[in-house]
């Protein structure tokens, strides 16, 4: 498996993706699908890549992009009463960069 991204794949028993990483996964005889979790933490268009460690398969794609994970709301701490004071609202990554949303939010 591999990401042309930042981010990570993750075993699927580790749902909070915070366990060790992994680069690999297995399908057992006579299953069709293995689970496996990815994260990253940067707002980021991906392709996820599956590739058959022997060769024996085609391998397979997934495009994917990553966006904003929170907003963050910025402007004056103190705002004198009946003024109209401006705030801002950023959408932002998990690492804090601003990012923008993939849809509109309301």
């Amino acid at each position: 498996m591999s990401t042309t991204g930042s981010g990570h794949f993750y075993a699927n028993a580790d749902a909070t993706c915070t366990g060790g990483t992994i680069t690999t996964t297995s399908i057992g005889s006579g299953a069709n699908q293995a689970q496996v979790r990815y994260r990253d933490d940067t707002a980021e268009a991906v392709t996820l890549t599956a590739a058959d460690a022997i060769a024996f398969l085609n391998s397979g794609t997934f495009n994917l992009t990553m966006g904003a994970s929170k907003l963050v709301m910025s402007g004056p701490a103190n705002a004198p009463a009946a003024a109209c004071s401006l705030f801002t609202i950023t959408s932002k990554d998990q690492s804090g960069n601003a990012t923008n949303v993939t849809s509109n939010r309301r």
